[in-house]
């Protein structure tokens, strides 16, 4: 069950993207300090980042498609829709969530609560939002240090290991020495896991979850699958590795001249960092092609 919420929050969001936006926005970024996101504005090359529109919370994430976003805002979460700055108030979510993650086709997220030790999957995001009752995972050993949705199923990487979710059943899939990564595939099945030392994928991994050697990459901060679920993208401090999933076979390289610290979906894009003053923003486009984004038009 939904309502609609904050009219005047949406106008706002509606005028300052007209106002701003003059080129297709193949991306977003959260601006914790401002409690805004900002729209990555133009072509790989010549973007630039749009002014903040203020969504009124530290916890957000936007959809791959760009189409929609997940704020955690007055004691709830709030599913507000890009295009027209309808903002929809999600009935029995979460009221702490401090992590969000939207599934590769935008039509679920998983929601987690660090201080509740709460996940909720939230479903039908295109067309009636609802909320699943929350699962308790305070039983997990560590900290979240990475959350995935698809499907009925979230998927969190703990410090103790790997754990799927569906219904109120909570599933340990894999012994993963300090996971920083999950990324689940296209077809909803099978997932990746960034370790410390390896990459690992898990087939099947709501059932008979077998493990198996991926890559060997040292210290990677982030994992993104692309070009249609054919390539992992992995980011590291040696730069973004390009490997074929169906043969495991690496297939590019980028060397950096900068230090990515994290590799996270941004509608089309990839953030390979904050964007804040102390890691100006690099992003990563579906051509495999870095490139910097000044915080305006006029940098």
């Amino acid at each position: 069950m939904t309502r609609r919420i904050l009219a005047g929050f949406s106008a706002c969001v509606l005028a300052a993207f007209a106002a701003e936006v003059s080129g297709p926005i193949p991306g977003y970024v959260l601006d914790r300090e401002a409690r805004a996101i900002r729209p990555i504005v133009g072509m790989a090359g010549s973007a630039y980042l749009g002014k903040p529109v203020e969504i009124g919370g530290e916890t957000a994430a936007v959809s791959p498609e760009g189409a929609l976003a997940l704020v955690a805002r007055d004691g709830g979460l709030a599913l507000l829709r890009l295009d027209t700055g309808e903002a929809t108030r999600i009935e029995g979510a979460l009221a702490d969530a401090d992590r969000l993650a939207f599934s590769a086709d935008g039509l679920t997220a998983a929601a987690y609560s660090g201080s509740s030790r709460r996940v909720q999957i939230l479903r039908d995001l295109r067309t009636t939002p609802a909320a699943d009752p929350a699962v308790d995972v305070s039983s997990l050993d560590g900290t979240l240090s990475a959350l995935a949705a698809g499907g009925a199923h979230a998927v969190l990487a703990m410090t103790g290991g790997v754990y799927a979710v569906a219904g109120d059943a909570v599933t340990r899939i894999a012994e993963i020495s300090g996971p920083v990564a999950v990324e689940i595939a296209p077809n909803g099945r099978d997932l990746f896991v960034a370790g410390r030392q390896r990459i690992v994928e898990v087939r099947d991994f709501a059932a008979t979850a077998s493990l198996l050697p991926f890559a060997e990459i040292a210290d990677p901060v982030g994992i993104q699958i692309a070009a249609g679920g054919k390539r992992l993208l992995i980011a590291s401090a040696r730069g973004i590795d390009a490997f074929d999933i169906a043969t495991h076979a690496a297939v590019g390289h980028l060397d950096l001249d900068f230090t990515p610290t994290r590799m996270e979906a941004a509608g089309r894009l990839a953030l390979l960092n904050t964007g804040s003053a102390q890691e100006p923003l690099y992003v990563l486009d579906e051509n495999f092609i870095v490139s910097f984004v000044p915080a305006g038009r006029e940098q």
